[in-house]
Formats: structure tokens, C-alpha cells, sequence
């Protein structure tokens, strides 16, 4: 039998040692399981990614680019809006949710929402700027589900070894015959307007893919996408980063833009722009580079986020998706 003198004495030595017992967790204690779990994770993530990816902060947004972010984050919450998708009527949203877009001189010019993947969108010419806008609107239907849970990757001919999502590359497609022919003839009608895509979430995924098609058909256009899912392997997000001007804003800990995972192969387009602080402009968006990219989004809480509030904000005052209805469209998938 061990003694009280001996068990002192074993105590002692190890607090000599700077050896400390850990108290006994409370029985059925999820709640701080999960944390040190969660904080097991990160801990190993932040070690293996601060040796293989150290940080590629290179600055924050330079002021002047700010007005276009806000700008243009407007459309993609506009792009939730169903009074958008009336042709030749102007662009706007209720709550004051797009007050600059509602001010200017924005025509809806083409609508699209067609396909299994149920994929929406619309066309706008924007006088007031001179800007062709093309803009996704995110996920809202059962369908947009479906086509985000389509995660497996496929082989794409844009680019040697590139590999996209197959879910998002079919929704592009299903609408990639009526956007292509409307910007040709909205190109020639206006050629001295800049064309800019944008999306929020998915959205923002189908943006770049179409950007991506278009510029490959001699198309000169500008990317601003919001909390945009990763796309594909390493050598689309580089083919894609290389063929245009892109801003892939995130914000704080959003957890979409950590969807798919990297373990299945997947990279994001470079650089970030990643809203570290809200409520100071340019200043809280920091600059990051790298298709594996451990210096915003991603090590903003490590690797794991349940964060959605994070989502909905980007920029604009209201939620960015504020517009939107909250009755998924159940009906529509069976028909």
C-alpha cells in the first residue's frame, strides 16, 4: 500500500519538474470535448502549415480599390433579388439592401435560371459606370444544394492536369448557352464598357468559371466573388489566376471558402483579399497570395468553422443574401 508520506513526496517532484496534472474533465462534458478537440486540430494544422506554407501577407487593399469591392459586392446581393429578373426594368433591391446600384443607371438585360442545377443569374448594363455586369446568385434552392454537394472533381481540356468540380462546372454549363451569345452582342453594341462577373458563394464559384470561358474566347473581364467555395485542383486555380484580373474577397472565419477541402485536392484562385477586421476600410483587408494560402480565411480559426454569420456579411451594410426568401424550392426539383 502506497503511504500519504510517498504520494507528497511523488507530488513534489513533479511540481519541482514543472510537471502539472491536468483536472479530470466532467463526465459527458461535449462541450469541452469538442473544444480540445478542435483545439488538438489546430494546433497540429498551425505547426504543419506555419512549416510548409509560411504567410504571404503582402499588404492590405489599397484604398482606392475599396469603392469597386462594395460596389460590386451590391450586384451580387442583387443577384437575390426575384424583382431583378424582369428584362429591361432597373436593378434594385428592397431594404436599401444595393442603395449605389439603385441609384445608377442599371438595366436588367438577360435572366437566366434553367437546368437540374437550377443556376440563376442575370446580365445588367450599367450606364452610370459603363460596365457590363454579369451576376450568379448564390445557393437558395434545394437544387443550388445538390449541385454544392457535387464535390467529386473532373478533367477539364482548358489546361493541362486541371481538374474542376464537377457540381459548379455542370451548372456553368447549363447556362453557358445564353451567356455567352449575350455578352457577344452586348460587347458589340457596347465596346467601350468594361465586363465585370461577380457572385456571392456560389455564385461566386460560377462567376470565376465564367470569367474562366470567357476570357479563353477573347473576352477581357474582372472577377469580384464573396465567399466563393474552392473550384478545382492547383493547375485550374493557376490557370485561372493567370488569366485575368481576379478579387476573391473573404471575411474573417466564413467558412464556405473552406469548402471542399484540400484533402481532396482542391486550391483556391490568388490572391485573397481578406476582410480581417470589419468597419475600417481598406485597412482591415489584408492582401494574401497562394493557391494553399494559411495567412487569412483559412487560419483565421484554423481549419474548422461553423461561422455562418461570417458569410452573410461582405462590405455592404445589410446581409449580402438579405434578399433572398427562405423557402427552398422543393417543387421546382421534382418537376
Amino acid at each position: 500500500m502506497v503511504s500519504a508520506r510517498r504520494l507528497v513526496s511523488v507530488g513534489l517532484l513533479m511540481t519541482a519538474a514543472g510537471v502539472t496534472a491536468r483536472p479530470m474533465p466532467e463526465p459527458f462534458d461535449i462541450g469541452g470535448l469538442w473544444d480540445d478537440i478542435k483545439g488538438g486540430v489546430n494546433n497540429l494544422v498551425d505547426k504543419t502549415k506555419n512549416a510548409l506554407f509560411p504567410s504571404t501577407i503582402s499588404g492590405t487593399l489599397s484604398p482606392r480599390l475599396l469603392p469597386d469591392f462594395t460596389y460590386f459586392a451590391e450586384f451580387s446581393a442583387a443577384a437575390y433579388c426575384d424583382s431583378n429578373y424582369a428584362v429591361n426594368t432597373e436593378v434594385g433591391c428592397s431594404k436599401n439592401i444595393c442603395p449605389t446600384v439603385s441609384k445608377n443607371s442599371v438595366k436588367t438585360i438577360v435572366e437566366f435560371s434553367e437546368g437540374f442545377a437550377d443556376t440563376t443569374g442575370l446580365i445588367a448594363r450599367d450606364d452610370t459606370t459603363k460596365t457590363i455586369v454579369l451576376a450568379f446568385r448564390g445557393s437558395h434552392s434545394v437544387r443550388n444544394w445538390l449541385t454544392n454537394l457535387a464535390a467529386s472533381m473532373v478533367r477539364l481540356s482548358w489546361c493541362s492536369g486541371c481538374k474542376i468540380h464537377e457540381g459548379f462546372y455542370s451548372a456553368y454549363q447549363d447556362e453557358a448557352d445564353v451567356i455567352i451569345p449575350a455578352l457577344t452582342a452586348l460587347r458589340k453594341q457596347y465596346p467601350s464598357y468594361k465586363v465585370v462577373a461577380t457572385g456571392h458563394s456560389l455564385g461566386g464559384a460560377l462567376a470565376q468559371i465564367a470569367a474562366t470561358d470567357l476570357r479563353m474566347r477573347g473576352f477581357e473581364v474582372t472577377t469580384y466573388t464573396y465567399g466563393s467555395p474552392r473550384i478545382g485542383n492547383e493547375n485550374l486555380c493557376k490557370f485561372m489566376s493567370d488569366a485575368g484580373t481576379n478579387y476573391r474577397v473573404t471575411h474573417t472565419d466564413d467558412p464556405v471558402p473552406r469548402l471542399p477541402l484540400m484533402l481532396m485536392g482542391y486550391q483556391h484562385v490568388s490572391p485573397e483579399y481578406h476582410i480581417k477586421t470589419d468597419g475600417i476600410g481598406a485597412a482591415g483587408i489584408d492582401v494574401l497570395k497562394g493557391y494553399i494560402n494559411f495567412g487569412g480565411n483559412t487560419a483565421d480559426d484554423g481549419l474548422i468553422s461553423v461561422d455562418i454569420l461570417a458569410h452573410l456579411h461582405y462590405l455592404i451594410t445589410a446581409g449580402i443574401a438579405d434578399c433572398a426568401g427562405t423557402e427552398f424550392e422543393i417543387r421546382k426539383m421534382l418537376e
